[in-house]
């Protein structure tokens, strides 16, 4: 299930993605399993109006990486593809 929010930052739109797949509970997971930082990470983002760093997309990268190994969803797997794509485009 693709979340239409192409206004947002990249870290947002793979946030409600996963979330809204099932992938995590909250933004404490998303901070601390897809972006590899502490539990309010992604608050502190959003207070502070930041980007993450190139480091923490490279987290991110490589959770969706194993979110699409873990699945067997054809519509999930394009999905995450997509958005492993656009953090790859990021990081490039």
């Amino acid at each position: 299930m693709l979340i239409k929010s192409d206004h947002r930052p990249l870290f947002e739109q793979a946030f409600e993605f996963l979330r809204a797949n099932c992938y995590l509970n909250d933004a404490a997971d998303f901070s601390r399993d897809a972006m590899g930082r502490s539990r309010t990470y992604l608050s502190m983002l959003r207070y502070n109006g930041h980007q993450p760093s190139p480091e923490v997309y490279g987290n991110l990268h490589t959770y969706l990486q194993t979110c699409l190994t873990e699945t067997t969803d054809t519509e999930l797997c394009h999905w995450l593809e997509h958005y492993i794509n656009k953090v790859r485009k990021m990081l490039s």
